[in-house]
């Protein structure tokens, strides 16, 4: 077809200007090496599956596990395989689904992925939010392979990218069965850019049922034990946090720490690796207090007065979540769309974010149930968490509503289960 060979070209053209960066990567950074046989369209031990699973990176990975379960729980004969794009993805897919075969998603050439499709065979496949390889899309409808994406949005600056290309949006996305998406919001941005209304399901997002928080709760003994944290320390965690924004935290923290000598921050940057990066800046500044990385705490480990806990370990925010008495979200305070604060709030603790979170529209479900806090800008940060950490009453009162919301919001994963099942009866 000449669109594959366009789009083939396309790559090709993509790749060899690109190729003194990614030889770079490989070569000295070690990047990408281990998964390139695979994204070739290689794997090492050749599976045959009933459902191909998607999720570009570590939120969408670990999003569909109540999704996986709920499969092996209903349909146990059914085989899964799960890719991911990147490979802090493909570590969490490891860990969370230990008994089932994940690769690394093939590069988007026609030749690539009509092996690895030829070798999967497999009835459906989910697509874990919105991530489009036109040949990938294409060839599975020429397969009459069906195709649902779920959890899907459409941020305002996407919707608006899009709408540029609106023909070829609608191209890409022909082999899509059903677009399964989190809120209403995102459902109109997809009818005007051309989606018909049959094909959208709103499902609500998935993200409120991946969570548990009762068993989370349970290893906030000993995370505390761990972070040799004291009983009367007031901890403050910033979560999945950008630069400038911890920055910003610690300024904010260095002004509240002399009036509240009790409080202890836990810092974990979106991207663990950043950590010593983090702890260099810390020592290089004029705070009066130290940073030291999670990693690096062991059982004869005395704490410094103050002294910042720097996140390293990939998935471990969660767990953190669980000692804190007031939780920042980052990605808020800078325009990139905002984290995820769904985990904390499933927690009952008090969260408060920035004002960029334009990627969780539940946000204003929260807001106007006055079950979580947002600034309007980074100025006002030290303000609201002091104010926040002296009143205890307060902070019960905003983690108290939003765990009932996140449980009031549950059900996502029945209704994307059913579609699935609908689909999979099809074939």
């Amino acid at each position: 077809m000449l669109i594959h060979f366009i789009l083939n070209t396309l790559y090709l053209i993509a790749l060899l200007l690109a190729s003194p960066f990614l030889i770079y990567r490989i070569v000295i950074k070690g990047k990408y090496w281990r998964t390139l046989r695979e994204r070739l369209g290689g794997i090492s031990s050749p599976t045959q599956a009933d459902i191909w699973l998607h999720g570009v990176s570590v939120g969408e990975i670990k999003a569909a596990y109540p999704l996986i379960e709920k499969f092996q729980q209903e349909k146990p004969h059914l085989k899964i395989v799960v890719s991911s794009t990147s490979s802090r993805g493909l570590e969490m897919a490891r860990n969370l689904y230990p008994d089932i075969a994940v690769m690394s998603f093939p590069l988007d050439f026609s030749w690539v992925i009509k092996r690895l499709l030829k070798e999967i065979q497999p009835k459906l496949i989910i697509l874990m939010e919105l991530e489009l390889w036109p040949n990938f899309l294409f060839l599975a409808k020429k397969k009459d392979i069906p195709v649902i994406l779920m959890n899907g949005r459409v941020s305002e600056k996407s919707g608006r990218r899009y709408s540029y290309i609106k023909w070829a949006f609608c191209k890409a996305t022909q082999g899509i069965c059903y677009f399964s998406v989190q809120s209403s919001v995102y459902a109109k941005r997809l009818e005007a850019l051309g989606i018909s209304s049959e094909r959208i399901e709103v499902t609500g997002n998935i993200k409120f049922d991946a969570i548990e928080p009762k068993e989370l709760a349970l290893k906030q003994k000993e995370i505390a034990e761990q972070l040799h944290l004291r009983s009367k320390d007031l901890v403050l965690v910033a979560g999945s946090t950008h630069w400038p924004e911890e920055k910003f935290i610690l300024e904010a923290y260095s002004k509240i720490v002399t009036k509240l000598p009790k409080l202890r921050l836990i810092l974990v940057p979106r991207h663990p690796e950043r950590a010593m990066e983090l702890c260099s800046y810390i020592e290089k500044s004029d705070f009066s207090f130290t940073a030291i990385r999670k990693s690096k705490i062991h059982s004869e480990y005395q704490s410094k007065k103050n002294e910042v806990i720097i996140g390293d370990i990939m998935g471990e925010l969660a767990p953190m979540y669980t000692v804190a008495h007031l939780v920042f979200i980052g990605g808020s305070l800078i325009p990139h769309g905002g984290q995820n604060f769904i985990e904390p709030a499933s927690l009952g603790k008090a969260v408060i974010c920035g004002p960029y979170m334009a990627n969780f529209p539940d946000l204003k479900l929260f807001r106007e149930e006055n079950a979580i806090r947002q600034l309007s800008k980074q100025e006002d940060l030290a303000e609201i968490l002091e104010s926040l950490l002296k009143d205890s009453k307060e902070r019960e009162m905003i983690g108290g509503r939003a765990a009932r919301l996140v449980k009031n919001c549950r059900g996502s994963v029945t209704k994307n289960y059913e579609l699935a099942f609908r689909l999979l009866n099809r074939k």
